[in-house]
């Protein structure tokens, strides 16, 4: 939502919608939507999420993550964790620093 924030209203306003979240599972967001629960009314959702999402009633999409990203991108689960045991060790093995800042959680 801020990288939608950020483009709708500019980089000085990126937490524009902060006011208007919550941090909730996927599961928990699909729960909370198909229960009809008032103070839950969106969710920026991932696959298989928004794919049974869109099968409720009254449930549309009011954005894409193609519109966000400024086109096409890609959702790779582990990524997180591949940088985390991988990325340090092949560059140590190329000789190579990791940029100053950069410390992965091991």
């Amino acid at each position: 939502m801020q990288m939608a924030a950020r483009k709708q209203f500019g980089p000085a306003d990126y937490t524009h919608y902060d006011k208007f979240t919550v941090s909730l599972t996927h599961p928990d967001a699909v729960i909370a939507l198909s229960s009809g629960r008032a103070d839950i009314t969106a969710h920026f959702a991932s696959p298989p999420f928004h794919q049974r999402e869109r099968k409720l009633a009254g449930i549309k999409t009011i954005m894409t993550s193609n519109e966000v990203m400024g086109g096409p991108s890609t959702f790779i689960r582990g990524m997180r964790e591949a940088w985390q045991q991988n990325i340090p060790k092949t560059w140590e093995e190329r000789k190579v620093q990791l940029p100053e800042g950069a410390k992965p959680e091991l």
